[in-house]
């Protein structure tokens, strides 16, 4: 989110504040007093995709759909939560938080290994329910090397708005 906001120096503190100190490296109790700066958005959307990509997507053997959300409702068994269950055709099933067990994210080789069956030359556009859980996976996939993938904000809630989308049933694992 912030590389789209236009930030180009972005980084992750993979394990997380307790990592770092357990680590050795220095922590302060001291409060600095940062010079003020101020930020101008310079919004970049080459990293999202429209509903027009997706629905090309379906079908396209150049672009891989990838679904973010739980298992339970990828495969509608979970219809708790969305005005319609399971999940947009051809879309593939990996759980975001499988890429931050014990939330702490995965170095790049484990995310490559998360998503081993999917080539990396490929368009991969991902999706959850609302926008947002879909993130850590987006960032999950630059980490393995992918370099072309995109983010559907509007994601499930948005599919499903729409009487005609298509939408399929069942488990379809990667």
């Amino acid at each position: 989110m912030l590389k789209h906001a236009g930030h180009e120096r972005v980084k992750l503190l993979a394990d997380g504040f307790s990592g770092w100190q357990e680590s050795g490296f220095p922590v302060t109790t001291e409060i600095s007093q940062p010079a003020d700066k101020r930020f101008v958005p310079r919004v970049n959307n080459s990293n999202q995709a429209t509903i027009e990509e997706v629905k090309a997507g379906i079908d396209a053997e150049n672009r891989v759909l990838i679904d973010s959300r739980i298992h339970g409702r990828y495969t509608g068994e979970d219809t708790s939560k969305y005005l319609k269950a399971d999940h947009i055709p051809g879309a593939l099933n990996h759980y975001w938080e499988d890429g931050s067990p014990e939330g702490v994210f995965l170095d790049a080789a484990h995310q490559r290994e998360r998503f081993k069956s999917i080539p990396l030359d490929l368009e991969i556009i991902v999706y959850c329910g609302a926008g947002v859980t879909a993130c850590p996976n987006v960032l999950a996939l630059t980490e393995a090397g992918y370099t072309d993938v995109k983010l559907y904000v509007g994601s499930w809630r948005d599919w499903v708005s729409y009487e005609e989308n298509p939408v399929a049933v069942g488990s379809r694992r990667s």
